[in-house]
């Protein structure tokens, strides 16, 4: 299946980059689309980690304060599994060995690739790599909290994995990244 793009531009780049297209796409019975005009929202790549602490049977999760739900009324102080962009030229697994450090400040024992994801494949370009880390006392380096120098403000929650459906199903609205992961380690 082919993709003509015809004209590419930017129309935002701080932060993350808007941009549109003018394209065409082969359909599915062989021939090709008139030009239709696209947007998308450009980001780097990001790393997800789902943080389990083997001793105490719990998530470490983190709360923080997300700009986004603001628009909707939503309490914008979410809860969500430990997350954050892969620098250029870092591993992915490199990223998420940060992430958990600077986040909840544990050093994981195991880290584990899961699987990849598009946030929005309809609108954006980032790619999330799910990780499943395992920690406990053991490796605690520090309590945690994100980077003072990257405007971090985080409190650690912890969920017992004996109520972490219930967790879930409780929740107002919630964060597709907590919810894939949450799932993915309950069936084991």
């Amino acid at each position: 299946m082919e993709v003509i793009k015809h004209k590419e531009e930017t129309l935002f780049d701080e932060f993350f980059e808007v941009r549109r297209g003018v394209l065409q796409f082969e359909r599915f019975d062989g021939t090709l689309s008139p030009e239709v005009t696209r947007y998308s929202f450009s980001k780097w790549d990001a790393v997800a980690i789902l943080v389990y602490h083997k001793e105490r049977d719990a998530y470490i999760l983190v709360k923080q304060m997300r700009y986004p739900p603001t628009h909707h009324g939503i309490n914008p102080w979410l809860t969500e599994i430990v997350a954050g962009g892969i620098s250029p030229g870092e591993d992915e697994e490199d990223a998420a060995y940060r992430e958990v450090i600077e986040e909840v400040g544990y050093k994981p024992i195991t880290i584990r690739r899961i699987t990849r994801f598009y946030v929005s494949p309809g609108i954006m370009s980032e790619r999330i790599t799910l990780f499943y880390a395992e920690v406990n006392e053991s490796t605690k380096l520090n309590d945690g909290g994100g980077l003072t120098d990257e405007d971090e403000d985080i409190e650690l929650v912890w969920i017992p994995k004996s109520s972490a459906l219930e967790w879930v199903a409780q929740q107002e609205i919630g964060d597709s990244k907590t919810i894939v992961a949450l799932l993915w380690h309950q069936r084991l």
